[in-house]
């Protein structure tokens, strides 16, 4: 049957009964269900007549209300009762029964008016049954010192009654009246809490379906004769459906729901919980036994089911759960769903709900994208869960689309941190995320199968048979109830000595897999039913009923009869309201297949035919169900047509592999129907998909097999010529990427086709800059730009200027770059391109940044950041915060430079965009490094390092670990930093990198000159400042000298020294190199303390000291006190001296450079002898061993005997040993050599014991006993 408007609002215009449709809305809670659909389907007869009616009535009452009210404030009662109310009306709703009216804390639900049902009765006890079920979850209610059970008994009869609009023409409500209705509230007030009571009338249609117990007559007011009752026990056991089962598998998998529980409810504690297993193996049951535990106790529950249906509808199941919380309907208007999202959400809010829902046009990348969207859920979520025990329950998540799971997932992660949050996923594939608790479900074994068979038959079946159903399900849970069900309703049993046996002919019969098993139940359908179901398949995996009766003309009660059974059968799983999805996806497929395809063809086409007219302003969803429809009914032009936009909308969600199925399946039907002008847009696009997922390949490929499309137009022809040349150009084939686009140009000369020439020339001059052929570039981007300026073309002629002003910024024509960006600003202010505008602000600051001009650079910078801030683009936000950072730490304003990368980091963080930050954290590496804050810079750069490695930036990778291992050299590993600095060396080699290798020889050369290398120190040095004079790179020269001053200075010549500090010196005071400066500083310092220069020495430290606090560098802080220290012990004021090196020993430990740590200690040791003060030169000496071990076991065995030997740190032991010698006894001595090198030790003892002071003394005793320790060891 085809697809008909029924025929009751025929005439009525469509905006009138769309304004009315939506001003009922507003009127559901007030009117039944039923009335608002009678008004809908005849708007001009609201009236409802009055009629007598057989009818089912319940009426509910909270039992003990009148009490409860007493002891709570009213508003308190409200909360109660309306909870009460939401739980019950849901569950009236989804037994098709209407709210008549609310009476105080009672409920008076009808079945069978103005709707009726040939099962109102069963209907009805069913509701009731699942009311009692629902009060048992309502948490005990605190009244003045005690918990109150808040319990219901409800009274249900059956008979006739009259309904009616009852009231005047101004004020009217719909009402039941008579005395059957009377009868069922004297019912109630017999029922006792928990209780259900039914009249005869009502036993006599549901006695087969449930169990009661009969209870005594009784007189009620009203009647004459007693009347007979029945309390309600349950449903039968032999219709108990599946899902309301027990769970049968192990001891640890049945009591993990309670033990999950106790944890969350009890304990308040979190948990999240992984089920993984096949199909049918009760991974979906399992989250249901979950549900309903949580439920009892009142726990906020969000259930989601996967469906491989929807699965390659990007974000789909995302706003499938914002829209059910904010009751978004898919035929909402833009303007309907953004006030909708408003009223929940602040302004600032709900940036991420526009771009879900496509009401914002959006620029950027996936990840931008996809955090936008994660910001505003947070908050979101947030906001409805409050401070409530939530768990989400997701079923089957491996067919959620890719984009939702990644997005739940990483809520998920947020969301765990806290303990009213839980969360329990099911999926056949492994989920990457660290959960606390895991289930696998298999197949059920022999033993585990027989608990399931006594679980569902109330009945022993025969040994031998549940051996044949174990086989025939392959212990498959799911497998087993369906051929179980297949064999109850075909009455395949057969019973000898309360035993259950299979028929000869059911064994025959029994269907070898599920399909053929869901195909018989559908073969078993009355004709009505079987062409309802199949027809409901077209419209979809899950559906509204609503849907159903409007494109198919079905009588609603058949429907309504129908769908009942549906539900029932397990065929359909009711979901909300109105809205129904099928039981699996297979059922869904054996249904739709069961149509003929001609027949589908024609029911698709109509159902497309008729959403297309009702919706001319079409939503997202209605574009996807038009290509769904359309492409079903295999109609060329519309297929084609609404396959393009659902890519186009897909590409908008980064769903490229998705946009590519949609795209090519477009073209199919446009080569089907030999509609040849409209494949080329699509290919295009097509190939763009691919060119931008990086398979250049197969942009190649799909290009080429429509090159005869494109050849029959020279324009079309230029066209293809040009998206070639790009695919070879990202290839990085310049050489034929330029031959393609020569040759397009010479096409497009031919036909002077001057918007192809523009395309071309700018194409041309991208693809030199890329080669670093920039005059010729220019070239190119000047031609192209003269046509566009000629064409008034202003979006391409503001980008060639921007093009224009990188080529000349890379060529360091600082004034022509300026100009250009200047233009290009210009042009993208008049035509109100932001973007533009921005990228145009971030180069003009570049322009100055490099040039020195640091406040114009700051000032370009900060209005940049502004205009970030109105295009909603963090990641550009945070990357220009970085460049204002990189100033500041120019500048020499540390502490703003921190700051500033800091709120940087937090944005990049927060979009895991990791090569900008790991720029930032190895910035903040270095300015810590500066700084002496030793630890936090190797913090930072062991972060960006480890960034690095998930990420292709090998140019940052190199010069973050040239820094760490000039970090590494100071902290004391030697080797570890040489290392790092060899293992750079070949890619600092093969790409010619100057500066680096530069930088690497200066690691070098300090790493030989801790190791007393002089000479490789030297070497090395030296080598790196004519590299560096060589090629005019100054800083890195006077950084350089910086060492070599040192070098110079160990190895005694001071004169050759100094004049080299005065001038790096000048330098550094020049260009406001404060570090620099304080470093150089230090240097002549520590010069004039070896020369005795007494008049210099008191100035130069003086100015050192306060350029350290300037710059609050902790490092040449220390090497100014270092030599103050020195100072004060050559002038011999020692109490100044003492001082000096305890603020030093301080900073030392702090900052934790072995290399000054010893330093300091050496002089307390020179101190402390001029006081004679042994125990205090003891201290220091045994914190110098301790040091100097630590620095051996840093440095590197290889390092070893250098250290003691050559640099002298064997002094620490062997003077320490001669302190303790005259200060301590044998024991004590032996007790503290023994924490130390073993090896050195009985080397100092030897030593020592050559000596004739020490022969024969303690020595002897002592290094008997170390000799034989270090052969034990």
């Amino acid at each position: 049957m085809g697809v008909q408007i029924p025929p009751s609002t025929e005439g009525f215009m469509d905006n009138e009964k769309e304004y009315l449709k939506s001003s009922l809305e507003s009127f559901k809670k007030y009117l039944p269900k039923r009335i608002v659909e009678k008004i809908l389907t005849n708007p001009y007869d609201v009236r409802v007549d009055s009629e007598r009616r057989v009818v089912t009535v319940l009426f509910g009452d909270i039992s003990g209300f009148t009490a409860l009210s007493e002891r709570l404030d009213p508003e308190d009662v409200i909360k109660v009762i309306n909870k009460y109310f939401k739980k019950m009306v849901r569950i009236v709703d989804k037994y098709g029964g209407d709210v008549d009216k609310f009476i105080g804390d009672a409920v008076l639900v009808v079945f069978g008016a103005p709707v009726a049902h040939s099962d109102d009765p069963e209907r009805a006890v069913r509701a009731a049954l699942e009311m009692q079920k629902e009060m048992e979850t309502i948490e005990p209610v605190y009244a003045k010192g005690e918990y109150v059970k808040v319990t219901m008994h409800i009274g249900i009869n059956t008979g006739e009654v009259v309904a009616l609009n009852m009231g005047v023409d101004d004020r009217m409500e719909y009402t039941i009246m008579g005395d059957n209705v009377n009868l069922t509230s004297r019912l109630e007030g017999v029922a006792k809490s928990g209780e259900i009571i039914i009249s005869e009338n009502t036993y006599k249609h549901v006695k087969d379906v449930f169990e009661f117990e009969k209870l005594e007559p009784v007189m009620v007011k009203g009647k004459k004769d007693p009347v007979q009752i029945y309390k309600v026990l349950s449903l039968k056991k032999d219709i108990v459906k599946e899902e309301d089962l027990n769970f049968v598998g192990s001891e640890e998998i049945v009591k993990l729901p309670e033990k999950l529980l106790e944890r969350f409810i009890i304990q308040n504690k979190n948990f999240s919980l992984y089920v993984k297993g096949d199909e049918g193996c009760g991974k979906t049951k399992y989250l249901n036994i979950l549900y309903d535990r949580f439920d009892r106790k009142n726990v906020k529950i969000f259930k989601l089911n996967g469906q491989a249906f929807f699965s390659n509808i990007p974000f789909k199941k995302l706003k499938d759960f914002v829209s059910e919380q904010l009751k978004i309907d898919e035929t909402d208007s833009k303007d309907s769903i953004k006030n909708k999202i408003d009223n929940f959400l602040l302004s600032d809010e709900s940036d991420g709900f526009y771009l879900l829902f496509g009401l914002e046009d959006f620029e950027g990348d996936q990840k931008v994208f996809e955090t936008r969207v994660l910001t505003t859920l947070k908050i979101f979520l947030e906001k409805i869960i409050v401070s409530e025990k939530t768990l989400f329950l997701l079923d089957d998540f491996d067919l959620f689309d890719t984009p939702s799971k990644n997005l739940f997932l990483k809520l998920f992660k947020n969301f765990l941190e806290r303990n009213n949050f839980s969360v329990a996923l099911s999926s056949k594939e492994k989920i990457e995320f660290e959960f606390t608790d895991e289930v696998l479900l298999k197949s059920l074994s022999y033993e585990y199968f027989k608990q399931l068979i006594l679980s569902k038959s109330s009945k022993q079946i025969n040994g031998n048979d549940v051996e044949f159903l174990f086989k025939r399900s392959e212990g498959n849970p799911k497998r087993f109830v369906e051929i179980f069900k297949f064999l109850t309703e075909k009455k395949l049993f057969s019973e000898k000595d309360e035993e259950l046996f299979i028929t000869s002919e059911g064994k025959k019969v029994i269907p070898d897999s599920l399909k053929s098993v869901f195909i018989s139940k559908i073969d078993s359908l009355k004709e009505n039913e079987k062409k309802l179901i199949q027809y409901t398949s077209l419209v979809g995996y899950r559906f509204k009923k609503s849907e159903i009766l409007e494109y198919f003309n079905f009588p609603q009660k058949d429907v309504d009869e129908s769908f009942k059974i549906f539900v029932d059968k397990g065929f359909l799983e009711f979901f909300d309201k109105d809205t129904y999805y099928f039981s699996s996806e297979l059922f869904y497929d054996v249904v739709y297949n069961s149509l003929s395809m001609e027949k589908r063809k024609v029911l698709h086409k109509n159902v497309g035919d008729y959403i297309e007219k009702k919706f001319p302003e079409k939503s997202e969803e209605i574009f996807r169900k038009l290509a769904f429809h359309y492409s079903k009914s295999e109609d060329p032009q519309k297929g084609a047509y609404y396959l393009e936009k659902v890519g186009d909308i897909n590409s908008k969600y980064f769903s490229y592999i998705q946009s590519v199925e949609n795209y090519q399946e477009s073209i199919n039907f446009l080569e089907k129907g030999k509609i040849i002008e409209k494949i080329i847009p699509v290919v295009i696009k097509l190939v763009n998909i691919y060119i931008n997922l990086g398979s250049f390949n197969k942009a190649l490929e799909i290009l080429n097999s429509k090159r005869e499309l494109f050849s029959e137009d020279e324009n079309r022809e230029i066209d293809y010529l040009l998206l070639e040349g790009v695919i070879y150009d990202r290839m990085g084939d310049y050489s034929k990427s330029e031959e393609i686009y020569t040759e397009a140009l010479r096409k497009s000369l031919g036909i002077k086709n001057k918007k192809s020439l523009a395309k071309i020339y700018n194409s041309l001059g991208i693809l030199k800059s890329f080669e670093g052929k920039y005059d010729q570039s220019l070239e190119f981007y000047n031609l192209s730009l003269d046509l566009n300026i000629k064409e008034n073309n202003k979006k391409d002629t503001a980008s060639i200027y921007l093009n224009i002003g990188k080529i000349y910024l890379e060529q360091n024509r600082f004034d022509e770059a300026k100009k250009y960006f200047e233009l290009s600003f210009n042009v993208f202010k008049d035509i109100d391109d932001r973007r533009g505008e921005l990228f145009a602000l971030i180069n003009l600051g570049t322009v100055y940044d490099l040039t020195g001009n640091y406040e114009k650079a700051e000032k370009f910078y900060k209005d940049a950041l502004q205009l970030a801030g109105l295009v909603k683009d963090e990641i550009l936000k945070a990357r220009i915060e970085n460049n204002l950072g990189n100033i500041k730490f120019l500048t020499g304003d540390y502490d703003d430079a921190i700051k500033i990368y800091q709120k940087a980091s937090f944005i990049l963080e927060k979009y895991e965009e990791f090569k900008g930050l790991s720029e930032i954290y190895s910035n903040m590496g270095e300015i810590n490094f500066l700084l002496g804050e030793f630890d936090l810079s190797r913090d930072y750069y062991e972060k960006s390092l480890n960034l690095l490695e998930k990420i292709s930036y090998r140019h940052l990778k190199t010069y973050t670990s040239l820094n760490y291992a000039n970090l590494l050299s100071f902290l004391g590993y030697l080797e570890e930093a040489e290392k790092i600095v060899l293992d750079n060396r070949d890619y600092i080699e093969s790409n010619n990198l100057i500066d680096f290798k530069i930088i690497s020889l200066n690691i070098l050369a300090k790493i030989n000159g801790l190791k007393s290398f002089l000479d490789k120190e030297t070497e090395l040095v030296i080598e790196g400042i004519n590299l560096a004079k060589k090629y005019g790179i100054r800083e890195l020269e006077y950084n350089l000298n910086s060492t070599y001053i040192k070098t110079l200075i160990q190895s005694n010549q001071l004169k050759e020294a100094e004049e080299i500090a005065k001038e790096v010196l000048d330098y550094a005071e020049k260009n406001n190199n404060e570090i620099l400066v304080a470093d150089i500083l230090a240097s002549l310092a520590d010069i004039y303390i070896r020369t005795q220069d007494m008049e210099n020495i008191s100035e130069i430290s003086s100015k050192s000291f306060e350029i350290s606090q300037k710059t609050k560098s902790k490092l040449s802080l220390l090497r100014t006190y270092i030599s103050l220290s020195r100072f004060y012990l050559l002038t011999e004021d020692l109490t100044s001296c003492e001082d000096i090196l305890k603020e030093a020993e301080k900073i030392s430990e702090k900052i934790g450079s072995l290399e000054h740590i010893l330093i300091v200690y050496k002089i307390f040791d020179d101190l402390y002898s001029k006081l004679k003060n042994d125990k205090l030169k003891y201290i220091s000496l045994l914190k110098g061993v301790s040091n100097v071990e630590k620095y051996i076991l840093r440095a590197g065995e290889t390092n070893r005997d250098n250290l003691l030997y050559k640099r002298g740190f064997i002094n620490f032991y062997k003077h320490l040993f001669d302190i303790m010698e005259n200060l301590f006894d044998v024991d004590f001595i032996k007790n503290v050599l023994k924490d130390f090198d073993k090896k050195i030790v009985v080397e100092i003892l030897k030593d020592f014991n050559k000596i004739e002071n020490y022969k024969d003394s303690k020595t002897k005793i002592l290094l008997k006993e170390f000799e034989k320790d270090e052969k034990d060891i």
